[in-house]
């Protein structure tokens, strides 16, 4: 009995410590200066839907319309399905209209594929060595980017891993938790749908593949519970497709951008090539892992030092991760950022090979594992945190610096009370210099509104006291098209901007003297 009476309190559980040091580490990966520096890039493009989709909604409460068909400065915008817009929405209602606000949900998916890689890997190869799954995950310098801005890549992957791992799961080990499997990848499958349609498929069909190639049968694929989880995700995503297409219809004008856009194109046939090897270089370091589920010595190693279903697992991980690689280059797919939802197959592996580096490999595989790891398993992550803090104060600060809130608040000065900015090609390149242009405004007293005007140049909308911003870089045609259409001469030139590699000016319409005595 102790002498003060009180009992010892227990130690926490592993898994409780294990998510622990998970949740510290994502905190310290992805929340340091998660809101300075204001939008840029195409954060405009996913933010700013977001953020009318909420003020329609408190102005008009809620409406199928507003759910269905984000807007961008008043344009119905479907280049991507509602779900990036759903998120940041939702963001924005808790903590308001803020840089913060749009780039945390990125950072959430981030947290939430850490735990999914770690839970998978505690239930391949045992809860001792899972962590080393979800730090392999958060550690992947490729995904950093991705998961500190208001992107959909990370949201997406989200749904693409859990989507893509219970797939294996359920074909590797039908029996144990399968109803929590299926859900989990049902949910998957639809977030990854509503987040960016069609792209996260190919990891998916290299989840279902690749236990046919390890078992060289295709038996893996008569599970029903696999086919009862492909159903459960599929099912609202075709009805949100039949619904968002019906509510498209009825409108006169939508942006949106089809799939060949990003697919076989002979211009781009390089890049094809060389998208897997560009990928896996990408995934480094944990693409390492995937150098250890080959050869005899792997196969010898089932059943002596590893047991026979961890060594299968390995080998299905490793399978599947080529195989989506090989669905994107043969669909003609040449940016290597389309193969992000193909890296979620290696973290899980590095469980399996933390186990072979402490003796479960043959000698010679083990000292391969340790020499990879740099002599012990924690120097990767000391390595990688130092790469963390060289990314936030070296590479973000130099991407934000490109932001066009320094240009939109210049923009702003130019501006009367009570005008209307029409914009084409500058929606298209950099939105958010529209966005802060009228924030300033609001901050001064004045009342700003911009409108997107998909060909602009084409229209007769360019009046007397009509003001528009147009693009005037070498990479824009706008004020060319506007000079052949006649209006040049009816605009005046009251500012000129630039963001990043963009230039642009503010032009306002004038009144045109044609009396034929002057």
């Amino acid at each position: 009995m102790p002498i003060s009476g009180t009992d010892p309190v227990p130690a926490p559980p592993r898994a409780a410590r294990q998510a622990l040091i998970l949740l510290m580490a994502w905190a310290v990966v992805c929340l340091p200066l998660l809101g300075t520096g204001g939008l840029h890039s195409t954060e405009g493009h996913r933010a700013i839907p977001g953020w009318e989709m909420l003020d329609r909604l408190r102005a008009e409460g809620p409406s199928v319309d507003a759910l269905l068909v984000p807007t961008l400065f008043g344009e119905p915008y479907l280049r991507k399905p509602p779900g990036i817009a759903w998120a940041t929405a939702a963001s924005a209602a808790a903590l308001g209209e803020t840089e913060f606000s749009a780039r945390l949900p990125s950072a959430l998916a981030m947290l939430g594929m850490t735990l999914a890689a770690w839970w998978f890997a505690r239930r391949w190869f045992g809860p001792r060595r899972a962590v080393a799954a979800g730090l392999a995950h958060l550690l992947m310098p490729w995904l950093w980017a991705s998961a500190r801005s208001a992107e959909i890549e990370s949201l997406n992957l989200l749904g693409a891993q859990v989507g893509a791992l219970a797939a294996v799961d359920l074909a590797r080990r039908p029996a144990s938790r399968a109803v929590v499997v299926v859900m989990l990848g049902a949910l998957g499958i639809a977030l990854m749908g509503v987040m960016k349609g069609p792209a996260g498929v190919p990891s998916l069909v290299g989840a279902l593949l690749a236990p046919c190639v390890v078992a060289r049968s295709l038996r893996p694929l008569t599970c029903p519970r696999l086919w009862a989880m492909l159903a459960l995700g599929a099912a609202p995503l075709l009805l949100l497709a039949w619904a968002t297409a019906r509510q498209a219809a009825r409108l006169d004008s939508v942006v949106t951008q089809p799939v060949d856009d990003f697919l076989w194109n002979k211009d781009r046939l390089w890049g094809v090539a060389l998208l897997a090897p560009a990928a896996l270089i990408a995934m480094l370091p944990a693409s390492l892992a995937l150098l250890f589920p080959w050869g005899p010595d792997a196969r010898a190693e089932a059943g002596d030092r590893l047991p026979p279903a961890e060594v299968e697992t390995a080998r299905t991980l490793a399978w599947a991760c080529l195989l989506a690689l090989g669905v994107l280059v043969v669909a003609g797919v040449s940016n290597p950022r389309y193969a992000m939802p193909a890296a979620v197959f290696a973290p899980p592996l590095a469980a399996y090979v933390f186990a072979g580096a402490g003796g479960a490999f043959v000698p010679i595989r083990a000292g391969i594992a340790r020499a990879l790891m740099l002599g012990r398993p924690v120097a990767w992550g000391g390595v990688l945190l130092v790469g963390v803090a060289a990314h936030v104060a070296w590479f973000e600060a130099r991407a934000r610096a490109t932001s066009g809130l320094d240009a939109g608040a210049a923009l702003a000065d130019a501006l009367p009370d009570g005008a209307t900015v029409l914009a084409d090609h500058l929606v298209e390149a950099r939105p958010e210099v529209l966005l802060y242009a009228a924030r300033r405004a609001r901050e001064q007293g004045r009342s700003v509104s911009v409108r997107w005007e998909p060909g602009l140049a084409s229209l007769g909308a360019l009046g007397p006291g009509v003001f528009a911003g147009v693009r005037t870089d070498a990479g824009s045609d706008e004020g060319a098209r506007l000079e052949s259409a006649g209006l040049s001469g009816r605009l005046e030139r009251i500012h000129d901007g630039r963001v990043h590699e963009f230039s642009f000016a503010l032009v306002r319409g004038v009144e045109v003297d044609v009396d034929p005595k002057r």
